[in-house]
């Protein structure tokens, strides 16, 4: 499978509709929850990755990164969980040479360049002044 059909089988896959809990709430707190479960699955599915290589890694993140407060609600549960199951992600696509450091360093750099140009031309519009505008007073 080449990796615009991966990506395809996976951006399906995360559209797809999930099931809820049996008290109704949805399977999935957040978006990025279930893309990166699909992702894991749909590479565990095509045998593109063993499932144990990265099972041992999630058991090893949430052993090592328990809670100090054993009171935590459902959602902090769920958030806290899939912390560690984005880092055994991360830590699995890089040993089986699906990404490198480098590039997931490159693409959190593009992300907060695009979230501070965004920031920047929202203050620019509240305060009034057009972003695309030429101060000629200066």
């Amino acid at each position: 499978m080449t990796a615009s059909r991966l990506s395809e089988h996976v951006a399906a896959l995360a559209a797809s509709t999930l099931p809820v809990r049996s008290e109704g709430e949805p399977l999935f707190r957040v978006a990025w929850h279930a893309r990166v479960f699909s992702l894991i699955v749909s590479l565990v599915k095509d045998g593109r990755i063993p499932w144990t290589s990265f099972q041992k890694r999630l058991v090893g993140h949430i052993a090592a990164n328990q809670p100090e407060s054993g009171c935590l609600n459902a959602e902090e549960i769920d958030l806290h969980y899939f912390d560690c199951w984005l880092e055994a992600a991360h830590e699995t696509l890089v040993a089986e040479g699906f990404i490198t450091d480098k590039d997931v360093d490159e693409q959190v750099e593009r992300i907060h360049e695009t979230v501070e140009a965004v920031r920047t031309e929202q203050l620019t519009r509240k305060n009034g002044r057009d972003p695309l505008a030429v101060d000629l007073q200066d």
